[in-house]
């Protein structure tokens, strides 16, 4: 079940397109979006995503992994943690000038997968906030998981539509939506499709039949 649950996760990032703050992150972190280029920082962002991979490949090798596979997965996301909060010290949120495009949209995915560290994506959640108040609109699929993500590690309801629970049984169930009727009208302000769209679009890339799939609107 842990297993599949980090495959969700990580799909999730890709499909659209501790209890206390670190010291290094206390102050605001700031998007360095007018920086020149920087290749060796773009190179390391990208050969991140590349281990996460390469370990969660790994573990499919092994229908029933052991814990010894999943404590390698877990000191991964340690270290690729503590190099995140460097990252994010040193450069504020990468840019698309300082680490191209790809690289920007990667490290969201690696913030959004920390999900051992909330404080730290609450973190990043501030500077988003301000860029997306900016209408910087390169960050606003960033700032929409990890608004709902913040909003899910707090037992709250989400208010874009992007967390959903793995049940036991192998169904998954979206976690409950924060005034549902106005969905689609917040999703659209910043972009996204109707639910009912990315839905449709989900089941076909999971290739679910409609017993696998449980949301109600």
């Amino acid at each position: 079940m842990r297993f599949k649950n980090l495959i969700f996760l990580s799909l999730l990032t890709t499909i659209c397109c501790a209890q206390t703050v670190d010291p290094q992150l206390k102050e605001p972190l700031p998007i360095n979006a007018h920086a020149t280029l920087n290749l060796e920082l773009r190179d390391e962002i990208l050969g991140m995503w590349k281990d996460y991979v390469s370990q969660l490949e790994r573990l499919a090798e092994f229908n029933d992994s052991s814990e010894r596979e999943f404590q390698a997965f877990d000191a991964l996301q340690e270290k690729q943690n503590v190099r995140l909060k460097e990252i994010l010290s040193t450069y504020g949120w990468p840019g698309i000038n300082l680490v191209g495009f790809k690289a920007f949209a990667t490290m969201g995915s690696l913030i959004q997968l920390q999900d051992q560290d909330s404080e730290l994506r609450k973190q990043c959640l501030a500077v988003l906030k301000n860029a997306v108040e900016q209408q910087q609109k390169e960050h606003y699929f960033n700032y929409i998981h990890i608004v709902d993500q913040v909003r899910r590690d707090d037992d709250l309801p989400q208010v874009y539509g992007t967390q959903w629970i793995i049940q036991k049984d192998g169904k998954y169930v979206l976690y409950p939506v924060e005034d549902p009727k106005n969905l689609n009208q917040r999703r659209a302000a910043l972009g996204l499709a109707p639910m009912e769209l990315f839905i449709k679009a989900f089941k076909n890339i999971m290739n679910f039949s409609d017993s696998d799939i449980e949301y109600s609107l």
